[in-house]
């Protein structure tokens, strides 16, 4: 599976790779996309690690403890992490944030998936 790794970083990362690739396939399809394949694919990485939110090519995709079967955010991924770190009271060793393709801080534009880990 691609959610497993000796590095917990490198696992989680190579993880929400794998569904950002899934979730773009599936969101290509337009109205037959098969959203309770991702969803499964979603709960295998919940399994391995506790994502507090996932967004994937465009789409939130876990939110609430549940996979979702595709919101939009208002502030775009980005803000809305920060809000969820803020209103949580997390410290930076509480939680981990990976995005596809990898930037350094997530707030480029080009990225289209992240995931935030506590």
């Amino acid at each position: 599976s691609f959610f497993e790794s000796d590095n917990r970083a490198e696992g989680m990362a190579l993880g929400v790779i794998g569904l950002d690739y899934l979730a773009r396939r599936e969101h290509a399809r337009g109205p037959l996309a098969n959203l309770t394949d991702l969803c499964h694919q979603i709960d295998l990485f919940r399994q391995r690690y506790t994502p507090t939110f996932l967004y994937l090519d465009g789409y939130v995709r876990w939110e609430d403890g549940r996979c979702d079967q595709g919101n939009n955010t208002n502030t775009g991924p980005y803000e809305h992490i920060k809000r969820l770190i803020a209103d949580a009271k997390m410290r930076s060793s509480d939680y981990m944030v990976t995005c596809v393709p990898e930037a350094e801080d997530c707030s480029k534009l080009a990225v289209t998936s992240i995931a935030l880990i506590d």
